[in-house]
């Protein structure tokens, strides 16, 4: 039985890497000191576009329970640990569009349609060559070449694109993008005031990320696809934007960015109509996931104190949040989002998402 098993580690191990034993073989072999200086790049690289589609998947799926949320809040004044298992039942999802069908976008969709908790039908991809999303078009993903039509008719829009072509899809789309739809540039270098002046709407947010000398040593398996990464608990775990300088992580994501996406969820809830205490309710249960059977302490609970929202009416309609304007400043709702306790909740509401096919792989 243990020369079965040593076979079988043999043969798994020369199937992944045929030059693991072959040094002289190897990628880096033929590499210059100042090249080898380089191969950091491949890690980063592939540890950015994993956290992206984690984070996409993430804030897909938030907003999509607002948004189903909404006719549980304003039909019932009692909180049930059943509306968030019911909500899959729900027809009311979030509408997601992809600007750019590149590498990035088409990841993203890949990942959306994994892991995501969202009806196909809801989702669609602009970009100039469809026909090379055959795979995304039999899954049944809308795949077209039509920019205006798509930010005209979704709630999430991922803008995928070079930071050169922006400029020019920004001029293409102004008076079709409506200010209720969050708008999630991943991987622009332009700033997001820049963003925010070129697209004109306040309700953006965008990831950044950094990483340090020590950090760029730490391993990361690049030779596996986005979607096999995100397979495993521990990489998840690493993706959380929550989490900060974590020892081994590979790149650290913007750290205001967790609360962006809270505050994105701010802006659906008043995009939908609900009401300032309707919106709390509702980003309790679907950020810190409570119930009657699962209240939350006091101190972690979100209020209208935490987004600034003292002055308004607890039965008028929530007010929108400008969302490049919370990385100059302190905020409450940045205060509470560091309380360890707060941490701990909102990091298992990040793996919930994932959970469902991690459960899958491990138990089939």
């Amino acid at each position: 039985m243990a020369m079965i098993q040593r076979l079988n580690n043999t043969s798994s191990d020369n199937s992944n890497d045929i030059t693991r034993r072959l040094p002289s073989l190897q990628f880096e072999s033929s590499l210059t000191d100042e090249e080898k200086e380089l191969l950091p790049l491949r890690s980063r690289s592939h540890a950015i576009t994993v956290s992206i589609c984690a984070h996409s998947i993430f804030l897909a799926d938030i907003l999509s329970e607002v948004r189903q949320l909404r006719a549980q809040l304003q039909s019932t004044s009692r909180k049930t640990a059943m509306i968030l298992q019911d909500l899959k039942e729900t027809k009311d999802s979030v509408k997601v569009g992809i600007l750019g069908g590149g590498r990035l976008g088409s990841q993203i969709a890949h990942c959306l349609i994994t892991f995501g908790r969202m009806n196909l039908q809801n989702l669609q991809i602009s970009t100039r060559r469809p026909e090379t999303l055959e795979y995304l078009q039999h899954k049944g993903v809308d795949c077209y070449y039509g920019n205006k039509r798509l930010v005209s008719s979704v709630d999430l829009l991922f803008i995928c694109v070079l930071p050169s072509q922006l400029p020019g899809i920004a001029d293409e789309i102004k008076g079709y993008l409506s200010p209720s739809t969050v708008v999630y540039c991943p991987a622009s270098s332009i700033p997001l005031k820049k963003l925010r002046q070129l697209l004109r709407t306040s309700n953006i947010l965008k990831s950044e990320f950094h990483w340090t000398e020590e950090s760029s040593r730490n391993k990361w398996d690049f030779n596996v696809n986005i979607k096999s990464s995100l397979e495993k608990r521990d990489v998840v775990n690493m993706t959380n934007p929550i989490i900060q300088n974590r020892p081994d992580n590979v790149v650290f994501c913007n750290p205001r960015l967790a609360e962006m996406m809270v505050c994105a969820c701010v802006n659906m809830s008043s995009a939908v109509g609900l009401t300032t205490s309707e919106m709390l309710e509702c980003l309790n249960m679907v950020i810190l996931e409570e119930s009657d059977r699962n209240p939350l302490p006091d101190n972690v609970r979100l209020t209208a104190t935490d987004f600034g929202f003292n002055d308004l009416d607890p039965s008028g309609l929530s007010r929108k949040i400008d969302l490049p304007s919370i990385e100059d400043k302190k905020t409450k709702l940045q205060k509470k989002m560091a309380l360890p306790e707060f941490i701990e909740i909102f990091k298992k509401r990040y793996s919930c998402v994932f959970e469902e096919l991690h459960h899958l792989i491990a138990h089939g």
